[in-house]
């Protein structure tokens, strides 16, 4: 198999430790902006479209969407064609962050796995990649990688899934920015999460920050009307993904759920295709790993991700509200132990009617 190499100055977009921005697009998180630039046709500090490297894949996906009425195109950056320029060809799509202020951004890795299988083969040595293993888990290098000085981006990416809430939850918060482009949340952070309650608390500092920064204009802002405005946007993710023929007979490896609010308006969207495949069989987006099976646990994860999201609400309207009734435990539906989520009562709305309905699609390989 050949690997395929980054362009020089072109930060991977899963890399968390690139920290570098564009002027134009200071709003990043897990390193997204490296991937882009802006179109000399647009204003610079505002534009509405912006270019991103081309992947024949991704294209593939984007051009597809854009000419169907697929219920999922609605959460998929506009498409607006290919742009080149200086010789390179962009694909050209909209700047999802136009029209927010100074918004918060976080990105959240979905699905149970983030490689490929054929990745598995690519041997190439990756000695930037054995730093960053060194600095989140030195105990998982061995002493012939460490005699090498290199890993391959499949030793890194399965002990880094291993390390996170792929596993458990399939998803996991891989970088949090905002308007000023200043880092919220460390290397250190990120990689320690663990548990749903690691990933609740995640959620919750982003809305509290968001509301902060937010309240730096003079002007108010509720934390639980944010908080409620990123689960309804989830909750009709979830919805589409459901009712998309295209989620539907595809594998999505790799994709992200971008999460955007700024006090007053919530946005979610889903990115990042370039390990989007048609499957042979119709998926229910619930299965974990399994040599051979292309189920990727998006909408196991994409649940989870609602689960977290209704804690930090439930818990925001306890603290807005004078209640002396006692809290009890609410259980969620992840993977992995039931967890204890401290809310005043149990909320089933989060368990949602399409769940069910998915499970008489399910199709046969």
């Amino acid at each position: 198999p050949v690997c395929a190499s980054k362009p020089p100055g072109v930060c991977p977009v899963d890399n968390p430790m690139c920290v570098e921005s564009l002027s134009a697009f200071p709003h990043v998180a897990a390193g997204h902006s490296q991937g882009f630039r802006v179109p000399t046709d647009e204003v610079q500090d505002y534009p509405r479209t912006l270019l991103k490297k081309m992947d024949l894949t991704e294209h593939d996906v984007y051009s597809r969407l854009h000419n169907c009425a697929d219920p999922i195109r609605e959460f998929i950056p506009g498409f607006e064609g290919v742009s080149e320029e200086a010789g390179v060809k962009y694909i050209r799509i909209a700047n999802l962050l136009h029209g927010f202020k100074n918004p918060m951004v976080m990105d959240v890795k979905l699905g149970c796995r983030t490689q490929l299988e054929s990745e598995q083969h690519c041997r190439k040595p990756r000695p930037d990649l054995f730093e960053r293993m060194a600095l989140m888990y030195p105990k998982e290098l061995t002493h012939a990688e460490r005699e090498a000085g290199f890993v391959t981006k499949h030793r890194w990416m399965s002990t880094r899934d291993a390390h996170s809430t792929i596993a458990s939850l399939s998803f996991r918060v891989d970088g949090v920015s905002g308007y000023s482009g200043k880092r919220r949340s460390s290397v250190e952070d990120l990689a320690s999460m663990r548990t749903m309650a690691d990933t609740r608390d995640a959620f919750k500092a982003f809305v509290e920050e968001t509301v902060e920064q937010f309240g730096g204009n003079g002007v108010a802002a509720d934390p639980l009307r944010v908080a409620r405005g990123v689960r309804k946007e989830l909750l009709r993710l979830l919805d589409a993904m459901h009712t998309s023929d295209f989620v539907a007979s595809h594998e999505f490896i790799g994709s992200s759920i971008l999460l955007v609010a700024d006090g007053t308006r919530t946005g979610v969207f889903w990115i990042d295709f370039a390990k989007t495949n048609r499957s042979p069989c119709r998926l229910t987006h619930r299965g974990s790993v399994r040599p051979g099976v292309p189920e990727d646990g998006i909408i196991s994860g994409l649940e989870n991700l609602i689960s977290a999201w209704t804690c930090v609400t439930e818990i925001l309207q306890v603290g807005t509200k004078k209640s002396d009734c006692r809290l009890v435990g609410c259980v969620r539906f992840f993977t992995g132990q039931d967890h204890k989520c401290e809310v005043r009562e149990r909320n089933d709305s989060v368990l949602h009617p399409h769940r069910l309905r998915s499970r008489r699609r399910e199709g046969r390989c």
